[in-house]
């Protein structure tokens, strides 16, 4: 009886998890790019490209069709301007990391990168 218990369990979870990575390959993205919400953002945007594809040594608009942005603010300790990120999150099913470049808010002064994701 406990064999059988055990079995089903198993199998239980095996099942949930198969379905689970099902469902996450076709789920939406959690935070699609709003260009109305990140008013400015399209400069940083192209710049974090660029920078990408020099480093990957891949044309721009290859780069475009594979990465798609996401865009985020931290705030400074001294709640100054603050930076403006700008991960290039890749393609669901691809393999590879997400470069993050980090920017002067309202800005197009690179201040941290993050791009030794190879």
């Amino acid at each position: 009886m406990r064999i059988v218990t055990v079995v089903l369990f198993l199998a239980a979870i095996g099942l949930a998890f198969v379905a689970g990575y099902g469902l996450r390959r076709s789920a939406p993205s959690a935070s699609p790019y709003d260009p109305e919400y990140w008013p400015g953002s399209e400069a940083q945007i192209d710049d974090a490209y660029r920078r990408w594809a020099v480093k990957a040594g891949e044309p721009v608009d290859q780069v475009k069709g594979m990465w798609f942005p996401q865009l985020m603010f931290l705030p400074t300790r001294n709640q100054g301007i603050g930076l403006s990120c700008v991960k290039l999150r890749i393609e669901r099913g691809a393999i590879g990391g997400s470069p993050v470049y980090c920017y002067d808010n309202d800005t197009m002064k690179l201040v941290a990168e993050y791009s030794d994701v190879e």
